[in-house]
């Protein structure tokens, strides 16, 4: 009798195995060897989740994507104000996790500008982080907390440009952008929309 596969229980596998190489070997090193390698299985039981190197990516942007709202949702609840700024402050590449969410994110976005079929999984993915911002800063906007200088669709975006450009930043100036540094520049930003 075939034994039974708990498929989910190989994702959470290779979700480890893939974490682990980027870690090891940054996101240019996910290779479907070394992941298999890493994970224990033969090169032919990844395949069977994954047909490619950009599949894995894709799955690691993904897991990136999924972590940074765990972490966020295990701070949510507090006012408006503080739920946005926490979930800003996910985003950003400040401590073990969100940096190496950020080096998956920064990673996977050089891959995807080259390749338009990644480009378009990375806009899906990504609508429903925008709806999200979106519905944060609305509930600070609707109870009096800030006041964007623009109308809402392009608030939200120079919001995303502005957190994505700071996140760079942390990554490539961490003398200059320290978590603190990192925090107070975010604080500045929110409290020139202040009301």
């Amino acid at each position: 009798m075939p034994k039974k596969v708990d498929h989910d229980a190989r994702r959470v596998e290779l979700a480890a195995a893939v974490l682990a190489v980027i870690e090891r070997d940054g996101i240019e090193g996910v290779t479907v060897r070394r992941v298999a390698a890493e994970a224990g299985w033969s090169r032919g039981v990844v395949e069977h989740y994954f047909d490619t190197r950009e599949d894995l990516l894709l799955f690691a942007y993904r897991l990136g994507l999924a972590r940074t709202r765990e972490d966020w949702l295990s701070r949510v609840g507090r006012s408006p104000m503080e739920d946005l700024r926490e979930w800003l402050l996910a985003t950003l590449p400040l401590d073990g996790p969100s940096i190496l969410n950020h080096a998956i994110y920064l990673g996977f976005a050089g891959t995807a500008a080259r390749r338009p079929e990644l480009a378009a999984a990375v806009e899906a993915e990504g609508e429903e982080l925008t709806q999200l911002t979106t519905d944060l800063l609305a509930r600070c906007v609707d109870e009096g907390l800030l006041a964007p200088p623009f109308p809402m669709d392009l608030a939200v975006d120079a919001l995303a440009t502005f957190v994505d450009g700071l996140g760079l930043n942390i990554v490539m100036s961490p003398g200059r952008y320290t978590s603190d540094h990192a925090r107070l520049v975010l604080e500045s930003f929110l409290e020139a929309w202040a009301i």
